[in-house]
């Protein structure tokens, strides 16, 4: 006989006499008990046909030896001469997956065939095996993969087989796992699904997925699909070894995503610049990638930026610094690269709010001819060169000052002296406006 959770235990007589009751000791293996494990079974047996009318009674007489008896009160025979005349519920107590798959015998002692005159006519006693059937065994098979060296966010396409190669249906249901796997075993999980179905002995089952995987899979360089389940029914460890099926190593692509915020700033803000940087590969060991950013001294930019373990992204800030020179708006590169990873670049602009700026004034209103005064020329920026600055006014021919004015870096304020031409003339009072001028 088979079992699995539970089971019948027919008792078969062939006979030729009038059998008006039988017994027999019967020895059962290891942690199969009489009994359906029913607490509302009160009845371990059941009467055929053949012995309607009789008295049944199993007893357990010392560990696995039961007592069967069976026998009428008023000493009728059985009725007909072969077949069965009782059936014993069995049921496992215990799992011990070791046994499962095997045949077990069972020893049948002391056995008694009596007729109406009590003689014990037994000739011949067969015994019989228990067969512990293996419980669900999920297997693997049929693996296929179509991957073209895909990078993040690119598609695989794989499909495969599950089939019950166990001796019990899948009634619980049981789950599928799809793992990238790295040569050093390191592994993701890029899907999974619970299929809540019964697939029955010898049943098989045909998968085919197309698998997108992430923008930050968190794996990278040489690795190769793996196919697992699991059963909800507790399949036996010595029968998970089919579990699991690997496809051919192929090359998953890395790649790093940057993006800067805000991407413009006005230079001598307090407004920071964000720089996020992600990698899409591993995780499991720190990583700095190299920065090389575009030389400008209003930007102080570090060589490196570190990710520690499990950090998929790292970040950092940048604080433009004002230089008090009229520059152009400029654009600064930023880019990132190591660790066999292609570079990646972006930028951020930065924008010049300074107006440059010439002033002249003068502490003097009322000047004569023959007299000398001066201009105050002043300038709000700086230059990295000597800043020509041209002087001029109406009527030229009555004022001596040089006409061209040098500020050299760093100077931001000029005195410049002039005499008013007595020309011995009379002539009316004037206003004259001085002005300062640059290419720059």
């Amino acid at each position: 006989m088979s079992i699995s959770d539970k089971a019948s235990l027919p008792i078969i007589v062939n006979n030729k006499d009038q059998i008006v009751a039988l017994q027999f000791d019967l020895t059962l293996p290891n942690g199969i008990n009489v009994g359906s494990g029913d607490y509302n079974d009160t009845t371990p047996f059941e009467l055929t046909e053949r012995s309607e009318g009789m008295i049944a009674s199993v007893t357990k007489i010392r560990q696995n030896v039961y007592r069967v008896l069976l026998y009428h009160p008023d000493n009728q025979p059985l009725k007909g001469n072969n077949g069965e005349v009782l059936r014993i519920h069995l049921s496992r107590s215990i799992y011990n997956y070791e046994t499962e798959g095997e045949n077990y015998p069972m020893s049948v002692e002391d056995a008694v065939l009596s007729k109406s005159t009590g003689e014990n006519v037994l000739t011949a006693c067969q015994k019989g095996t228990i067969h512990v059937s293996k419980r669900v065994d999920l297997l693997v098979d049929g693996l296929s993969v179509i991957a073209d060296d895909p990078g993040p966010g690119d598609e695989i396409r794989v499909s495969w087989k599950i089939k019950n190669i166990g001796e019990t249906d899948s009634i619980s249901g049981w789950s599928e796992y799809v793992f990238l796997m790295a040569e050093d075993s390191f592994n993701i999980l890029i899907y999974s699904k619970y299929h809540n179905e019964t697939i029955h002995i010898s049943q098989e089952i045909e998968r085919e997925e197309v698998i997108k995987l992430s923008n930050i899979p968190g794996i990278d360089g040489r690795a190769k699909v793996a196919i697992s389940c699991s059963s909800s029914t507790y399949e036996p460890e010595k029968f998970t070894g089919n579990n699991i099926l690997f496809g051919d190593f192929f090359d998953i692509q890395k790649k790093l995503y940057l993006s800067i915020s805000p991407q413009k700033v006005n230079e001598g803000s307090n407004e920071r610049i964000y720089i996020n940087l992600v990698r899409s590969g591993r995780t499991d060991k720190p990583q700095s990638f190299r920065l090389k950013a575009t030389e400008d001294s209003r930007v102080d930019a570090p060589d490196k930026i570190y990710f520690g373990i499990n950090e998929s992204e790292a970040g950092l800030s940048l604080q433009v610094i004002g230089n008090d020179e009229a520059d152009a708006d400029s654009v600064i590169i930023l880019t990132f690269d190591g660790n066999g990873y292609p570079p990646v670049s972006g930028g951020f602009r930065i924008i010049d709010t300074l107006v440059p700026t010439l002033t002249l004034s003068t502490y003097s209103s009322d000047i004569y001819e023959g007299k000398t005064f001066t201009l105050q020329l002043k300038r709000n920026f700086s230059s990295k060169q000597p800043l020509e600055v041209e002087i001029t006014c109406e009527n030229r021919e009555h004022f001596d000052f040089p006409s061209k004015v040098i500020m050299q870096p760093g100077e931001f304020e000029k005195t410049v002296t002039v005499t008013i031409i007595d020309n011995d003339e009379i002539e009316e009072d004037m206003s004259v406006a001085f002005r300062a001028t640059t290419e720059k």
